[in-house]
């Protein structure tokens, strides 16, 4: 009985000296980043202790703690700086306001492990100062179920940061949606994202693994637009409606699989590829776009590929023969300065006869 007791004993130690007891964050599933948190501080309310603005709770909170915020004493007049591994948790998403007064970053995020959600973030600065409403520098941050609206120049920036996942928002009303550049493993899920003046979403020279994926995309001069991203973006499972061009993509981007998306109702292209080659685009379905794909290369042969294992992509215009052509053009140089145009096409080898049923986002 003694050695079972004394088993025992040594077992619970061991666990009390490997477990942590407060404070130490890991990234698990898309919820959280605490294995076990440590306290919570309070903003707003009534309550006694409770801090005034959102900055002096962060400033006297430690790693692993979470903040919440009262929507009593919104909107907050803040510009914010999370330089802690913190959850930072609004009351109610649309009554609790972090409104950055057309100042520079409404929240700008420079710790790693950082949650954010329940709040509307609005108003950043435009010019001289190009803010966002929330702006990431850091890894491992998750963001969801927030609004963020009528920044003046993005709504998301997510700038030379890894592993981040933005999750159930709203984004609307801002020069830019989301706008990545320069980061990797970032995934954007399950997001509205409408009324956005220029992108809705934006991927600039991407490292590796971006996922866009059950997203509705709407209302923007360029629904998704891919810029020198050599190392694959991959867009699944998306409604890209009513914007200018549905989906873009340019300057050199390469192996980036679009697949299972409704792109519809774009004034001028579903879908345009520019400058780039060797991209997967297949079951998507092509409906009332102003005209559904577009390319155009400048002195290569501008192969990208539309369709894998006898599936291409539905066309509304396909006349339901023989193989479906994508038109554009190609630049080719004579000489030292003149260039000349000359028609191009790809082909979709198995378009399909019938939209495919693609989940609803």
């Amino acid at each position: 009985m003694k050695k079972k007791l004394l088993g025992i004993f040594v077992c619970m130690l061991l666990i009390a000296i490997v477990l942590p007891v407060s404070g130490n964050i890991i990234r698990t599933d898309g919820t959280s980043n605490s294995v076990i948190s440590g306290i919570t501080l309070y903003v707003g309310g009534s309550g006694p202790g409770n801090y005034s603005s959102i900055q002096i709770a962060i400033d006297s909170a430690d790693d692993g703690d979470s903040i919440f915020v009262y929507d009593d004493s919104s909107p907050y007049y803040e510009n914010v700086v999370i330089d802690k591994s913190v959850n930072l948790i609004g009351e109610n998403k649309q009554t609790t306001i972090i409104d950055g007064c057309k100042n520079g970053d409404v929240v700008k995020i420079i710790a790693n492990q950082v949650d954010i959600n329940g709040f509307t973030i609005k108003n950043s600065s435009y010019y001289p100062y190009r803010g966002a409403g929330i702006n990431i520098e850091s890894d491992d941050n998750i963001i969801s179920d927030n609004i963020i609206l009528n920044n003046g120049e993005y709504g998301l920036c997510i700038h030379d940061s890894n592993n981040c996942w933005i999750l159930r928002n709203t984004i609307t009303g801002n020069n830019h949606g989301v706008s990545i550049p320069d980061s990797s493993q970032i995934l954007v899920e399950d997001n509205f994202i409408q009324g956005n003046r220029y992108t809705g979403i934006g991927v600039y020279r991407d490292i590796l693994g971006t996922k866009i994926m059950n997203n509705i995309i709407m209302d923007s001069r360029k629904g998704v637009y891919i810029f020198n991203c050599h190392f694959g973006v991959d867009i699944k499972f998306n409604i890209i409606s009513e914007n200018d061009k549905g989906i873009t993509i340019q300057a050199g981007s390469k192996l980036c699989t679009i697949s299972e998306n409704i792109i519809n109702s774009n004034s001028e292209y579903g879908i345009a590829v520019y400058l780039s080659e060797g991209n997967l685009i297949y079951k998507n379905n092509f409906e009332d776009n102003g005209e559904n794909a577009y390319i155009e290369f400048y002195r290569s042969f501008g192969i990208n590929k539309w369709n894998l294992l006898l599936k291409g992509n539905y066309w509304d215009d396909w006349d339901g023969s023989g193989l479906k052509i994508i038109h554009g053009k190609m630049y080719l140089t004579l000489g030292r300065e003149k260039d000349i145009s000359i028609s191009w096409i790809n082909i979709d080898w198995f378009p399909a006869k019938e939209p495919y049923d693609i989940p609803d986002v």
